[in-house]
């Protein structure tokens, strides 16, 4: 089915990791929508949800 490198995610997974490297490689992190502290808190959330999907339980953060 040819899958682009743009095409995780509908292109979101291509532009947060071109902003990521943009601000890395000109030290401008302007372009970054959100800092490590709400990226890990929203990882932990997903995960949460994935594991609430598989075990069939609510899971508590």
């Amino acid at each position: 089915s040819g899958a682009s490198i743009q095409g995780g995610h509908g292109g979101g997974d291509y532009g947060l990791m071109s902003a990521f490297v943009h601000a890395v490689a000109k030290n401008d992190p302007s372009g970054l929508l959100s800092g490590p502290d709400e990226t890990l808190e929203s990882h932990l959330m997903v995960f949460a949800a994935e594991q609430a999907r598989r075990e069939n339980k609510v899971v508590n953060l």
